[in-house]
């Protein structure tokens, strides 16, 4: 993925996150534990977040410190069951998320305590996701982005989705993060 996201974005350098990797299981596990799907719909990184949990990732995997004009935190989710899933991830269209549709908050996350947003709703919100995904397609999208005018505000959520599709086979997925930096 590294190679791939780099050249996708132009990036100068690209570090992944190493314990973000979250592996589910169709048995509704995942690994490392205790990172079952997030019901509740959220932005992981506030604005004030992003350089932290790149500063903190950056030490704990051993990269050299390095100045640079924009980083962007990259999020990938890949589907590996057969669809439909009974739990799939949906996203909201960033346009439609307003400044006060989120309150900031403090969350534990691998270790560390960081900032996240947790979305209110909204009925102007516009809201999509994949129900019939395959193991041949997965889903980038920016969980932060330092220079404002490009940050997506990808607020996201999975949920139950067995009541559309009452034999949804259980979700087998991989997702991860990555550190996207421009020199």
């Amino acid at each position: 993925m590294i190679p791939f996201i780099k050249d996708y974005f132009n990036a100068s350098w690209v570090v992944a996150h190493q314990q973000s990797f979250v592996v589910r299981d169709g048995s509704g596990k995942s690994s490392p534990k205790g990172c079952e799907p997030v019901v509740w719909a959220h932005l992981d990184f506030a604005p004030i977040a992003g350089p932290m949990f790149a500063a903190l990732v950056d030490q704990s995997e051993g990269v050299p410190t390095r100045p640079y004009s924009r980083l962007m935190i990259a999020q990938t989710w890949h589907a590996l069951s057969p669809p439909p899933q009974d739990c799939p991830l949906a996203f909201c269209d960033g346009a439609s998320v307003h400044d006060t549709d989120s309150v900031v908050v403090n969350y534990r996350f691998f270790n560390t305590t960081t900032k996240l947003s947790v979305m209110h709703f909204n009925p102007a919100q516009r809201w999509y996701y994949f129900p019939e995904m395959t193991a041949d397609e997965f889903i980038l999208f920016k969980g932060y982005d330092s220079e404002v005018c490009c940050n997506a505000k990808a607020a996201h959520a999975a949920f139950d989705n067995r009541r559309a599709y009452p034999n949804a086979k259980p979700r087998v997925s991989v997702e991860g993060r990555f550190l996207v930096y421009f020199a």
